[in-house]
């Protein structure tokens, strides 16, 4: 029901969003700008070509309108859902955690909010980090060639949508490296294979930016590196700009999961299990992700860290409170579990109770003529 939800949800929005729209914004309209044309890279305020590309195809066959952009758009916030989904039922989690997450991102306003109203490469480099992420679960669990080249697609596709998602690559692979399980597929001859199928896929566009080096970096100044002019002060400026960014970005999700866990408190949950190799790998993620951008603002001097740009590296927040919660998730369902279990017990001792009454009654019957006979 989760999914069939999400994906009515987006289809209704790409309709109404086309239908309220007073025009195209400015994101939009710069992709209106760049769609008649096809290359490895674009200037302006977003070189990655992925939005643009897949903005071109969807044009050439639908028309250009203000409803292909929000199909484009919702289209690729779908995908990123239902890949959370996919990817956290491949990790070995249960249903109820993937929906869990899966919805959960409705809870991050970047996401929620903002990506559905006026973003495109964000949506595009988080969409990537979904598939990224997908690719990595059916990896990690089918261990062919097949999968090896889908997560090298998916990677520079990541890369391909924005170029912050490097963020979330480079957190993925040290985070699997680190887990025993993974690391034997991740430094196996299948690796060889993702690297071709990144390099093919990536390999155009990386030309192009060695190429167009300013085109790549027009949009630095935003970060602030140096601004101060004190070695010091712009990484303490730097550090504090992150946690405020990283606070602001997914606390309502983690308040939302703190209300829920202060109302069942009191209910007792499953007995403590070790954690499989899916929660392991889940809850480290994100620390070795935080960990990678925080030294990338200590080793730059960035002074401006903004909350859109955490999505690659944070957006699987609510997946990481639902296997939290986990516990008392898995309770519920056993105790309703052990209520069915209970009630068709009670329904076989009574099945049973009747055929024993009817069997008494025919042995009875079948007893009373011999009775009859014998006392003539």
């Amino acid at each position: 029901m989760a999914v069939i939800f999400v994906l009515c949800y987006f289809a209704f929005q790409a309709v109404l969003v086309t239908v309220v729209s007073n025009g195209a914004g400015l994101d939009d309209a710069e992709q209106l700008a760049n769609i008649g044309y096809l290359d490895w890279g674009y200037g302006g305020s977003q070189p990655p070509l992925l939005y643009t590309w897949i903005t071109n195809l969807a044009a050439s066959l639908l028309g250009t309108s203000m409803l292909t952009l929000q199909i484009v758009k919702f289209s690729l916030l779908a995908s990123l859902f239902l890949s959370v989904y996919g990817a956290m039922k491949l990790l070995g989690f249960s249903r109820m955690i993937a929906s869990a997450s899966m919805l959960g991102l409705f809870l991050i306003p970047q996401i929620g909010w903002e990506s559905q109203r006026a973003l495109t490469h964000s949506v595009a480099g988080t969409a990537g980090c979904g598939w990224a992420f997908l690719a990595f679960a059916w990896h990690m669990r089918a261990r062919h060639a097949g999968s090896a080249a889908a997560l090298g697609a998916a990677m520079a596709a990541a890369l391909l949508g924005k170029f912050n998602a490097s963020f979330f690559l480079i957190m993925l692979i040290v985070t699997g490296l680190l887990m025993p399980e993974y690391r034997r597929i991740l430094l196996s001859r299948l690796s060889l294979v993702t690297v071709l199928a990144f390099a093919i896929c990536f390999g155009p566009t990386a030309t192009w930016m060695l190429a167009h080096k300013s085109s790549v970096m027009a949009r630095a100044s935003k970060f602030e590196i140096g601004a101060s002019g004190n070695l010091l002060f712009d990484r303490l400026m730097g550090v504090e700009s992150l946690i405020e960014a990283a606070f602001l970005f997914s606390i309502l999700a983690i308040a939302i999961a703190g209300i829920i866990a202060l109302i069942h408190w009191r209910k007792r949950t499953a007995p403590a299990t070790s954690l499989t190799t899916g929660e392991k790998f889940l809850r480290l993620l994100i620390l070795v992700g935080l960990v990678i951008v925080l030294v990338g603002v200590v080793a730059t001097g960035a002074n401006n860290v903004k909350d859109r740009w955490l999505q690659p590296v944070l957006f699987l927040t609510p997946a990481l409170m639902a296997s939290l919660m986990g516990g008392r998730l898995s309770d519920r369902r056993s105790t309703f579990d052990r209520l069915c279990r209970r009630q068709r017990c009670c329904r076989a001792d009574c099945s049973a109770g009747v055929e024993l009454q009817s069997d008494l009654r025919l042995r009875l019957t079948a007893l009373r003529p011999t009775r009859l006979s014998t006392s003539l």
